[in-house]
């Protein structure tokens, strides 16, 4: 009922190396900050990151806000050479990928 916010952090073979949620916020938004994931991916040496969360509202086409953080944390990620490989939003209807939307 609430919208979380996960990363799935993978190294340069992407094989998973770490999981973790990273915000968990109300029905309707979830906050959080590029650096404090940035500051974690280079906690646990990963060269890549995979982003998802959820949408409790059923529908998980992506808000321009999904849109943006993504390419925040996108940048913030250049800086330190690691990469997000896509941004997935899950609902119970399905799921959306930002990557395979041309969103990112």
């Amino acid at each position: 009922q609430t919208e979380a916010f996960r990363v799935l952090f993978l190294n340069g073979r992407l094989h998973l190396i770490h999981d973790e949620v990273m915000g968990i916020g109300s029905v309707a938004s979830v906050e959080v900050h590029p650096r404090t994931i940035i500051a974690r991916a280079l906690e646990v040496n990963a060269r890549k990151m995979l982003l998802v969360h959820n949408h409790p509202s059923g529908d998980p086409e992506p808000s321009r806000e999904d849109v943006q953080l993504t390419a925040r944390i996108r940048e913030a990620g250049k800086m330190f050479d690691i990469s997000v490989l896509d941004h997935i939003v899950i609902a119970q209807s399905g799921h959306v990928s930002l990557r395979a939307q041309n969103l990112m």
